[in-house]
């Protein structure tokens, strides 16, 4: 009976664990940050844009954080248009939502993380504040480099700095 109750209680706390991490918030960017990103897209140094991406053939979302020239890379694969007139599609938007139904133009997207990717990091860093993420990224114990570098992006955007990506790291500003 005490190792059913236990076994009950465990799936029940990663039920829990599970909902919590499910319904982690989007992260939201601010228009000017937004135009600025995009609007510098080919830029040595390109910035990173929080968007909402739905897959208009079966309604799926995702929330997460890219560079933004892989933003406009998919919205030019999904007009069959020139990056100029992706831009400017994009630079209309003011909810940061892109509808994708092409499979080449989702496919550019497919390394976007997630809000729950950069829920991961928060907690594994300890990063609890605009303040905590300048102390940290001079002392060298932020993940500004490899596979992590757009869930980082998204934690920076969501503290209000507009990341970019710069010989292979992420720097903030």
């Amino acid at each position: 009976m005490r190792s059913t109750l236990r076994v009950l209680t465990a799936l029940a706390l990663l039920a829990a664990a599970d909902a919590a991490h499910a319904q982690t918030p989007p992260v939201v960017q601010p228009q000017d940050a937004w135009v600025q990103a995009i609007n510098e897209e080919t830029a040595a140094a390109p910035r990173y844009v929080a968007a909402t991406v739905i897959d208009s053939r079966n309604g799926a979302s995702r929330n997460g954080c890219m560079l933004a020239r892989e933003l406009v890379g998919a919205m030019a694969a999904e007009l069959g248009a020139s990056r100029p007139e992706a831009k400017a599609q994009l630079l209309k938007s003011e909810d940061h939502v892109v509808r994708l139904s092409k499979p080449e133009a989702l496919e550019t997207l497919k390394a976007m993380s997630t809000p729950a990717d950069a829920e991961m990091l928060v907690q594994d860093f300890t990063i609890t504040s605009r303040d905590k993420i300048i102390e940290k990224q001079s002392g060298g114990w932020l993940p500004d480099q490899g596979p992590n570098l757009p869930a980082f992006a998204c934690i920076l955007i969501r503290y209000g700095f507009s990341p970019r990506l710069e010989g292979g790291s992420t720097v903030m500003f």
